[in-house]
């Protein structure tokens, strides 16, 4: 499982337990500090006391958590973690190869999450179709310089990949300050 997918999970099992057994928990926004993500390379999971942004309802996040923890929504973001490391292994060794099929399988993924439930939130929901965007571009750049031999497609590719990872950080960065969670935002 993805270091970022994991301590996510971790996190969705924390906050839900206290907002569920609050009965009548209200839906006004939490006045509680929000935690901020973390680029660190170890995974660890917040408290369950960690609040949600103050923008956040109580009901608003109850519907995070069941979105993340629906487990299509769940395995395609550990999809997406697995197929961006291989595209970074198969970058950082110049294997063609490796990058040609990581990319293929980006497309592939990319396509299937593209049909998902948005996630119930503006913020991670905006960075998320952006990522979506900026990696099928990039996948099919990818692909297409690599058939080609067009080091130059190769290089849009390469960039398009690296923004649309940066903008899926985003999205962990934002659901675990939701969750409760500093998750890595490094596929590798």
């Amino acid at each position: 499982m993805g270091a970022r997918v994991l301590s996510l999970a971790v996190a969705a099992t924390c906050v839900l337990l206290p907002l569920t057994a609050c009965g009548g928990a209200s839906t006004e926004p939490s006045t509680g500090a929000a935690t901020g993500g973390s680029r660190a390379s170890d995974a660890t999971a917040g408290s369950a006391t960690t609040a949600p942004p103050a923008s956040l309802s109580a009901r608003d996040t109850v519907a995070v958590v069941a979105w993340f923890k629906d487990s299509r929504h769940h395995e395609g973001l550990e999809s997406l973690d697995k197929v961006l490391s291989r595209y970074t292994a198969g970058s950082a060794t110049s294997d063609a190869g490796t990058v040609l099929t990581a990319c293929n399988e980006l497309a592939h993924d990319v396509r299937i999450l593209k049909t998902f439930d948005p996630i119930p939130d503006a913020p991670a929901q905006a960075a998320w179709a952006s990522a979506l965007a900026d990696l099928e571009q990039g996948a099919a750049d990818c692909a297409a310089g690599i058939r080609d031999n067009d080091t130059a497609q190769s290089a849009e590719a390469e960039s398009g990949i690296k923004k649309g990872d940066s903008e899926y950080a985003a999205v962990v960065d934002r659901l675990g300050t939701i969750l409760g969670a500093d998750p890595t935002n490094s596929p590798t």
